[in-house]
């Protein structure tokens, strides 16, 4: 739950933040299997350059603008409780994850 100062922040400059949730380790190992996972985009897009209808060649390997539906970790991270009660307090429980992308 965001506090009452960090929710005046939101107001006033539209964004609050940032927030300490994972230690350097933790979140050098996140960096590293985001990077991981954009490369294997990367192949799947090469590869389906060789399958005709293969739908991943429509798909931006620099930004995938659903990487949830992609990357189990991208999802995890998006319903991660620390983050998902701190954009439950600015917007209310009806919460839709879209728009979620790996740079």
């Amino acid at each position: 739950m965001l506090s009452v100062h960090e929710l005046k922040q939101y107001k006033e400059l539209g964004y609050v933040g940032p927030f300490n949730i994972f230690d350097a380790k933790e979140t050098n190992l996140i960096t590293q299997k985001l990077r991981l996972e954009k490369t294997k985009l990367s192949v799947l897009k090469k590869l389906s350059s060789y399958l005709p209808g293969f739908l991943w060649r429509y798909v931006s390997v620099n930004w995938v603008k659903d990487m949830h539906v992609h990357c189990p970790l991208v999802y995890q991270l998006s319903i991660h409780p620390i983050i998902l009660d701190k954009v439950i307090s600015i917007v209310g429980e009806d919460v839709v994850l879209c728009g979620t992308h790996n740079d």
